[in-house]
Parts: structure tokens; C-alpha cells; sequence
């Protein structure tokens, strides 16, 4: 099969593939289904002999697939042409790799033809090549290729724009992606503007919260192929442009989930949190739910643990001033008065009868025996896990209590997610008691969201589960081997 055989095989192709115009037709999206797979058999028996002998000389000849060697080869085509010929290959490959048993050439190799004929249609309609055939442009002179004809842009419509941008997609590298992205938005918007009506909300630079996205430079030249579309056009850009935004947000969580789990180590937190300093004070990220600044996440032991009565003992040993209501559960506390019992037992100069108190509540004997159970000393090394909740408080400050009898390594690991929106009042309020209990907090900021509702974040709830489960256990791992470096560093 020679070159002209295979243009007519492109143009066959596409006319067939396009054959509704903008209609979403059915067998674009179901070459692995029962009832399409008569369609996909006449079309791989009919077309992809050209695909072959496309890829054969495409590699033979063009071994790093400069543009100059794609003018030499296709001399004669569109840049249209070469476009559905991309498209061609692309969805060719796909359409046999579904009917097929055999291994062939496979569908990434395929890909990789067909992206450098995209690839050289995307910068002929920025800056058209020179063939090394002809004369050098004079001065001031626009560059032109002879050997390549006009592209023919009323043969363009939505639907083969969107396979065109599909080709990028399919790589599934963030630079293409965004590219396709890019293409897309693009095309949107000056459609939407031209009809004097909105946009869509697929925004470049805002992908489901997470990290920018800088466009790409588009040749105004391929954007401007698509000056209108009907509805079902419109219609098919915006899926598209929705589909390739869950495409890089896939994307995005795959790179990470490599990444965290063989290279993310948790980092130290340090330091106060704003708004506090060395003088003590309350973070707000402490008082951010209670109106009358009273910090109720202070209270974690004194309203949790038999609603304060030890610590309010001690209070009361010191001839604390006690004149404000007690409105949480035990938990006082007015300007000028320190911070909440637990905390304040562990500065220097707290006073004895509040420490006093803390080790006389029952919880203590029995973190005792557990630690005597298990032979716990000074050869041990511990790492608890603080969410900032009651369960992790009470057992960091009753760990934190008996470190100076057992003699063990003490540390903490705060695994932050991006599901609320008070992961960093609840960070900075586990900084906050790491620094006053003096104990060494590891942390760790997870990358990915878990999905809700109808909101994609690239990745199932159950692989969600899943990888945060493993991203979780490794951050104890490596923060357990930090800190027993550490320990066995000093000891």
C-alpha cells in the first residue's frame, strides 16, 4: 500500500467516524462492546492495513520525527489531512488492540506516531516549517512550506477538533494533557465569546483546588479552525474538556502515589503557631468554635477526664483566680490565666501541684501497667499518632507523663489531609502541643483528596482507602527510623 492508497484510507475513515457530525455517536466510546464488535471488525479489516504501512514508514524513515522529515514524507497532504491522519492512528490502534488477540503493534507504539503527527499539525499552525528543499525566506518575509497545502479549515468540525485533542490526552504526560486542556479551553472560549454567552467553568488554573496549570501558548491559527458549532458541538467540546480534567487529575494522583510511596519522608514540625509566642497565648486555631475565647480543645483532659476535677484541684492548690463561669465542662480560663491544666504541667516552671494532679488521675496506672506489660524502656522507641482529638491528646500526654520513669524515645506524627477545611487549625493546633509537651512532631501533608459525591479526584474510594492506608503506615515507618537514629545518636 502506498501513500495515496493510505490518503484515501484517512479520508475514508474519517468520514465514516464523523459520519453524524457533532453526535455523540455510540461506537466512538464502545469498541469493546458485544454489539459494536461487527462495526470495529469492517473498519479494522477495511483501515488498518494503511495503519501499518503509516507507522512502517513513519519509523523507518523519520527515526526522531523532526517536522522536516514529516514534510518530506507527506508532501503533498493538508495539514488537515495529516490531522485525521493522527486521529486515524489513535483511534485505529484502540479499535484493533479491542478485537484483536494477537500482539501486533501495540497501541503505545501507535500512539507515539500518532502524537508526532499531532505534534507537527499543533507547530505547523504556529510556525510553519521551510522544506529543505526550497529557498530560505527573504527578510521580513512570513516562512511558508510549499510542500504542505493550505489546510482546508472548513472540514473541520467539533467532534474531529476533539479527537485531535484526544491524541494529547491519550499520553497521559501533564505537559499534553494540559496542552489538550489548553485546546480546548481555547476553542471554548472564543466560541462562547463570539455567541456572547459563558464559558464553561473547566478552568486551567483551578483543577478540583490543586496546583495551577500554566496554559500553554496555542497557535491562534488551530484555534481558530472552530469559529462556530452547533449545539451538539458545544455540547461534545465542554464533555471533552470535562473528561480531560479528570484525565490529568488522574494523572497527578498516579505521579504522587509513585512518589509517596517510594521517596515522601515526614517532615519536623516546628515552631509556635501564628499568634502565639514564647510568652504563652492561645492559637486561633484553639479558640476558631468558641465565642467567649474559650479554648475548648485545651480542655481535652480537664473536660474529657472526669470533667477536670483533678486539674481543677490544683487550680485551686495555686489560689487561682476561679471567678469565671465555668461554661465548658470544667474547663476555665480568662485573660492572664495560663493555658489549660494539661499543657501548663509540662513547662518548667509549672507548678508541682498541677503535675501533681495529672499523675494522680486513674488513666496514669493504667498506661503504667500497659508499658510494665510490654517491657517498655529506655531501648524503646515510641511514635503516636495525633489528630488533635481527644483519644491521641490523652494518650501523647499520659505517654509524655511517664517518658521521664520508662526512659523510652518519644515522638508524634500528624498525617494532614485535604478533605476539610480545618486541616491546618488542626496542624497548627498538634504543633502548638507537641512544642509545650516538648515532644518531636513529624508531619505529613497527603496529596490527594478522597472523592465525594459527583466530584472527581482522580482516583476510587477504595484506592483511596487503600493508598492512604499504605502513605500512612510508611510515614510511621520512616518517622520511627528518624527518631530512633536519634535516640540512638544520644544514647
Amino acid at each position: 500500500m502506498n501513500l495515496d492508497e493510505c490518503l484515501q484510507s484517512v479520508r475514508g475513515f474519517a468520514e465514516a467516524w464523523f459520519s453524524h457530525g457533532n453526535a455523540v455517536q455510540q461506537i466512538w466510546f464502545g469498541a469493546r462492546k458485544k454489539k459494536f464488535r461487527t462495526q470495529i471488525v469492517e473498519l479494522v479489516g477495511m483501515y488498518f492495513p494503511a495503519v501499518e504501512t503509516l507507522n512502517k514508514i513513519v519509523t523507518d524513515k523519520c527515526e526522531s520525527c523532526k517536522d522536516e522529515c514529516i514534510v518530506k514524507i507527506f508532501d503533498g497532504w493538508t495539514l488537515y489531512d495529516i490531522a485525521m491522519a493522527s486521529i486515524f492512528i489513535d483511534q485505529m490502534g484502540r479499535n484493533h488492540a479491542a478485537i484483536s488477540e494477537s500482539t501486533g503493534i501495540s497501541v503505545q507504539a501507535l500512539d507515539k506516531v500518532a502524537l508526532n503527527l499531532a505534534l507537527y499539525v499543533y507547530n505547523q499552525y504556529k510556525n510553519p516549517v521551510v522544506s529543505a528543499a526550497e529557498d530560505a525566506p527573504s527578510a521580513g518575509s512570513t516562512p511558508t512550506n510549499p510542500s504542505v497545502k493550505d489546510t482546508a479549515t472548513e472540514d473541520w468540525s467539533a467532534a474531529k477538533f476533539c479527537f485531535f485533542s484526544l491524541i494529547f490526552r491519550h499520553t497521559r504526560d501533564s505537559e499534553y494533557v494540559h496542552m489538550s486542556l489548553a485546546m480546548l479551553n481555547a476553542v471554548l472560549t472564543t466560541i462562547c465569546n463570539a455567541a456572547e454567552i459563558l464559558p464553561p467553568s473547566h478552568d486551567l488554573n483551578v483543577t478540583n483546588g490543586y496546583a495551577s496549570v500554566t496554559p500553554p501558548q496555542l497557535p491562534t491559527a488551530l484555534v481558530g479552525v472552530l469559529d462556530v458549532v452547533d449545539d451538539a458541538g458545544l455540547e461534545l467540546l465542554q464533555r471533552f474538556a470535562a473528561e480531560t480534567v479528570a484525565t490529568m487529575e488522574t494523572a497527578r494522583v498516579s505521579q504522587y502515589k509513585e512518589r509517596a510511596l517510594a521517596h515522601d519522608v515526614p517532615y519536623v514540625l516546628t515552631g509556635l503557631p501564628k499568634g502565639v509566642d514564647s510568652s504563652g497565648g492561645t492559637p486561633k486555631a484553639v479558640i476558631r468554635d468558641c465565642t467567649d475565647e474559650f479554648a475548648l480543645n485545651c480542655c481535652v483532659l480537664d473536660a474529657q477526664c472526669n470533667r477536670g476535677d483533678h486539674l481543677r484541684t490544683a487550680y485551686d492548690a495555686t489560689g487561682a483566680d476561679d471567678g469565671v463561669e465555668d461554661r465548658h465542662g470544667g474547663c476555665q480560663q480568662e485573660s492572664g490565666m495560663p493555658m489549660a491544666g494539661f499543657l501548663n504541667a509540662f513547662q518548667t516552671d509549672a507548678d508541682p501541684a498541677l503535675r501533681a494532679a495529672l499523675m494522680a488521675h486513674p488513666a496514669v496506672p493504667r498506661m503504667r501497667a500497659a508499658l510494665q506489660r510490654d517491657a517498655i524502656g529506655e531501648h524503646t522507641v515510641l511514635l503516636i499518632s495525633l489528630s488533635g482529638g481527644v483519644d491521641s491528646m490523652a494518650h501523647a500526654v499520659l505517654l509524655r507523663l511517664l517518658q521521664p520513669e520508662f526512659g523510652y524515645a518519644l515522638g508524634a506524627l500528624h498525617i494532614k489531609h485535604p478533605n476539610r477545611d480545618d486541616a491546618t487549625y488542626e496542624e497548627e493546633w498538634v504543633t502548638f502541643v507537641a512544642q509545650r509537651l516538648g515532644v518531636i512532631l513529624f508531619g505529613y501533608f497527603v496529596e490527594i483528596q478522597r472523592p465525594h459525591g459527583g466530584t472527581s479526584t482522580g482516583i476510587s474510594r477504595d484506592d483511596y482507602e487503600n493508598v492512604t492506608r499504605l502513605i500512612r503506615f510508611r510515614m510511621y515507618n520512616e518517622g520511627l527510623r528518624i527518631l530512633s537514629e536519634h535516640h540512638h545518636h544520644h544514647h
